[in-house]
């Protein structure tokens, strides 16, 4: 071929090649319904500054008053957001701004009203601010209709209860808080499968969300081990156990529910000992991987953050949430460096051990995206059943 007729061939597949449509990119570039990450950066702190300086307008403009008046006004502010949030949750398009702004307003509302009430105490008690952070958060959680603020309340409440707890010397009540909160992620995450209404998906997802950041930062507390200087003689988390083998029994459940769940598209498998053609685990199979998850449990009960953290992994994988599996590939990076730092063995035993986690993480992976796709093939073979032909 010569030069002549390699430029021909060159010119005539680049004619024969699709045009891009300019309008098509152009909307895309300049699509305004979507605002880029910078322009909600910049929207969300013109909200946050916008009313925190009328907030405080507010609160130095009624300064002479009584110490009643920031709970009054407080009780404004915060009903004014969530009636304003309101507004904005009923609208089609909605307004970075407007969510900021009530967002804020709502938070600020919360702290003038803890603030007039701890200083309406006698000596300023800390414990009716914490109990009033707790009431009030419970009620936001129902009443206020966004995510961010659901999820802040959760941890808001989080925190009111570990203070209480510290502050009574009831610190073997951790343990089980974190089994609590555990258990009732866990049931919320199941409920966003079974609901179907969007007012109550929009309700579980962040409370799921905050409910597992809760329990990991409980966890967090119970790897101060890892620094006896800050230890002495008192004892953050006693009965780390409790939480473990409850994240342990929670994730051999839900693992056995998925399994359940894909065994609709399995094949036969009466001639398998522990898994069939298509990656479906049989009886023996099933119950050999609940050995070695009660094996990991039995491993790590001082550490309760790692088995907790490898459920927030499962269930954000199977739900194919990116919010889920960041939180819980944190959590397990962080609490399995604890564990790894603060287990008393040698260098070669440490080696062995983190060689092992990876091999085990590998599998765990391909065995769940294998799993993930006979459950979505399950679900594909359901619609076309009961589709109209």
């Amino acid at each position: 071929m010569t030069i002549d007729e390699l430029v021909k061939a060159l010119c005539q597949d680049t004619n024969n090649t699709p045009q891009p449509d300019l309008a098509l990119l152009e909307s895309n570039l300049f699509d305004t319904d979507r605002p880029h990450w910078f322009s909600r950066v910049v929207t969300g702190f013109g909200a946050w500054l916008s009313s925190w300086l009328m907030i405080g307008f507010f609160v130095a403009s009624t300064f002479w008053l009584s110490t009643e008046s920031y709970s009054i006004i407080g009780l404004v502010f915060m009903v004014g957001a969530t009636l304003l949030q309101h507004k904005q949750a009923s609208k089609k398009q909605q307004s970075s701004f407007i969510d900021q702004f009530a967002l804020s307003t709502a938070l600020a509302g919360q702290g003038l009203i803890i603030t007039g009430i701890i200083q309406n105490f006698s000596g300023n008690d800390f414990v009716a601010g914490l109990c009033m952070v707790v009431f009030i958060n419970s009620i936001m959680v129902f009443l206020y209709p966004d995510k961010t603020h659901r999820f802040l309340s959760m941890c808001f409440i989080t925190v009111a209860l570990t203070g209480m707890i510290y502050k009574y010397e009831q610190q073997q009540l951790l343990a089980l808080l974190t089994a609590f909160y555990t258990l009732l992620g866990c049931v919320c995450a199941v409920a966003q499968d079974q609901v179907s209404q969007a007012k109550w998906y929009r309700l579980f997802t962040p409370v799921c969300a905050g409910l597992f950041a809760s329990a990991l930062g409980l966890c967090v507390l119970s790897a101060i081990y890892v620094l006896p200087e800050i230890v002495d003689d008192f004892n953050f988390y006693p009965t780390p156990w409790v939480a473990t083998v409850s994240a342990t029994a929670l994730l051999s459940g839900y693992l056995w529910r998925i399994l359940h769940l894909s065994a609709s598209v399995s094949s036969s498998v009466e001639h398998a000992h522990f898994a069939s053609h298509d990656g479906q685990l049989t009886l023996m199979g099933k119950s050999v991987l609940l050995v070695i998850i009660s094996l990991l449990g039995l491993l790590t009960l001082s550490a309760p953050g790692i088995v907790l953290s490898a459920l927030v992994i499962t269930i954000g994988y199977f739900h194919n949430s990116k919010g889920y599996l960041a939180l819980g590939l944190v959590g397990y990076l962080l609490f399995f460096s604890f564990y790894l730092y603060g287990i008393g063995i040698s260098m070669l035993a440490k080696s062995i051990t983190l060689t092992s986690a990876g091999v085990l993480l590998l599998a765990a992976a391909s065995w769940m995206a294998r799993t993930r796709h006979q459950l979505i093939n399950a679900s594909a073979s359901e619609v076309n059943d009961v589709s109209p032909h």
